[in-house]
């Protein structure tokens, strides 16, 4: 996903979010959540 230039967030079917992966977890939604506890693991 890093490598991407634009992602979009999909939520219950809906795109809810489009940035670069710089942009999305500053926002603070659905990505930023996302991200925070697949990484939260390694953070331990």
């Amino acid at each position: 996903m890093s490598r991407s230039h634009r992602t979009g967030v999909a939520l219950h079917g809906a795109i809810v979010e489009q940035g670069t992966h710089d942009e999305l977890p500053a926002s603070e939604g659905a990505y930023a959540r996302l991200y925070a506890s697949q990484f939260a693991v390694l953070a331990v």
